[in-house]
């Protein structure tokens, strides 16, 4: 008996979420850099860590795009 995968379907369901992730961490974060008091709730006054957390955001969100256009790509002729 072979195992079956998931379906196309749930499989674009997922890479439709990886990627909405990853549009939604790089807005944030870009705003966060760009309006540090985004994050004053957390850090109260202290800007530089609100442009931290904007900046490692941001950086989630780069990352996350890359894999979601690795999985994409995966199996396809493009180098």
């Amino acid at each position: 008996m072979t195992e079956q995968g998931p379906s196309k379907q749930q499989q674009n369901m997922v890479k439709g979420i990886i990627l909405f992730t990853g549009v939604l961490f790089m807005f944030v974060g870009a705003a966060g850099l760009v309006y540090p008091s985004l994050f004053s709730f957390i850090f109260e006054d202290d800007v530089f860590m609100c442009r931290v957390l904007g900046g490692s955001l941001l950086w989630v969100g780069i990352s996350d795009l890359v894999v979601a256009k690795l999985i994409l790509f995966k199996g396809s002729d493009r180098v």
